[in-house]
């Protein structure tokens, strides 16, 4: 192959690859504002039912709390 001939490929492979990184760039931002979204609709979603069940709520975090103390104190 020419000298000419592997820039010109040199420049395909690396404008191809720009390519590529860019739809994945642009998908893993969509993902993420997915995740976002995901996130806010459970905050919501989880204060609502604090609201809602106030002493449910907090029965329910000891309950978490001890568990993971146990679970931390036995290791």
């Amino acid at each position: 192959m020419a000298q000419e001939e592997i820039g010109q490929t040199a420049e395909d492979l690396k404008s191809a690859a720009g390519e590529t990184a860019e739809v994945y760039r642009e998908k893993a931002e969509q993902v993420w504002d997915e995740a976002k979204d995901r996130g806010r609709t459970i905050k919501k979603g989880a204060e609502q039912y604090i609201r809602e069940n106030p002493t449910k709520a907090v029965f329910t975090a000891l309950g978490i709390g001890f568990v993971l103390g146990l679970i931390t104190f036995r290791n």
